[in-house]
Parts: C-alpha cells; structure tokens; sequence
C-alpha cells in the first residue's frame, strides 16, 4: 500500500492560472521526498491538496492517504478529518502560541485525537507528555521544554518546536528508530507533511 497515491490531480485558479496540471506521484513506506522548483511553481499547492486543505479541479482524480482517499474528483472526503489525524503539517509561518510552553505547544499537536473534554480544559495524559517530551529531545530542546514561546519565532529552535507538534499530531508515542524509519514527509521550502503510518 503507497504511504501518498496522486493521480491526475490539477488545479486552476478563478484568475486562470494553472498550478498543478494532470499531477500523479507515488510514495511508498519508507521514502522521503523534497519537491524543488522555482517560487509559484506549485509545490505548496500540491501539500495543501495531499493535506485535504483544498480540493483539485472538478475532473477523474484522486489522492489517496495510506489507501484512504481524501480527495475524489475534485471534491474532498467527508472523512476528511478523521484522515488528518495521520497527517501533519508545518507550515511556512511557525503559528506557535506565544503564551504557552514549548512543551504544550507540541502537545497542541495530540488534540485531534483526545475527546472534547480534555481538548477544552487542556489535560494532557502521562503518556502525551511523555511523548512530548521524547519528540522536543529527539530535535535537542528538551531543555527548553517549559520556557514561554516568544513572540519572534523566526529562529531555529522554534522551527524544531513547530516540527515536534507535528510530531506529536501523526507519530507513535514513544519515537524509536524504527518508527523514524516509518515516517513519511514531503517537504516544500519551509512546508513540511508528515504522515503516520504506524497505528497506536
């Protein structure tokens, strides 16, 4: 089973432009890929269509997530949410919270799978946090585990912050290295999918 399966996908935009024409790509476990092309070549575009951001010109395509279609024809799965919970995104801009700790900004990554109650009262289980914790000393900030986020996140240790929530939104809790090894992730500049491939 392919990690990513693309077929066919394009995309025009209301003032014309065609980013993506006819696009298929193949991923299989245990690739990682870096799309490289110029600035307005598509490459974001394309992310945003595997994530389930956006849907693709209305023609035959789809966009399978580890055979779990999140796209059909143009028209994004109604299941499209549940499908995300495998899948994390680093966006070009860090969009971390400045007020919370760079432990809880990667927890932040867990709530898509935690039930309403936790999401709303922001209790987190032992297992998250240590899973956290495991993630922030996998990229060597687990020192800075409980400082405040300042509002400039534009340096690398923000980066490796932002990463480890993605982290934590789409890899088991305790990363080994055969879990790393598991992962898959498309690259675009600063944007970043990774898609979980290994079940609880």
């Amino acid at each position: 089973m392919d990690a990513i399966r693309i077929e066919r996908i394009s995309k025009t935009f209301a003032n014309g432009r065609q980013a993506l024409d006819e696009i298929g790509l193949r991923i299989e476990p245990g690739e990682m890929v870096a799309l490289i092309g110029a600035s307005g070549s598509g490459k974001s575009t394309l992310l945003r269509h595997i994530a389930g951001f956006t849907g693709g010109d209305p023609q035959p395509s789809h966009i399978d997530i580890l055979g779990r279609p999140i796209q059909r024809n143009g028209r994004i799965a109604r299941e499209v949410r549940s499908i995300r919970r495998d899948i994390g995104v680093v966006f070009q801009q860090f969009n971390l919270v400045n007020r919370l700790s760079v432990q809880t900004n990667v927890l932040i990554g867990a709530l898509a799978r935690m039930p309403l109650w936790r999401r709303l009262s922001g209790v987190f289980s032992r297992a998250e946090r240590e899973g956290s914790r495991a993630a922030l000393a996998e990229v060597g900030i687990a020192e800075h585990a409980r400082a405040i986020s300042p509002a400039d996140n534009s340096s690398a240790p923000h980066w490796r912050a932002r990463s480890c929530s993605t982290r934590r939104s789409s890899s088991p809790t305790n990363p080994s290295p055969r879990s790393t090894r598991n992962r898959r992730a498309i690259s675009s500049s600063t944007t970043a999918i990774r898609i979980r491939t290994r079940k609880r």
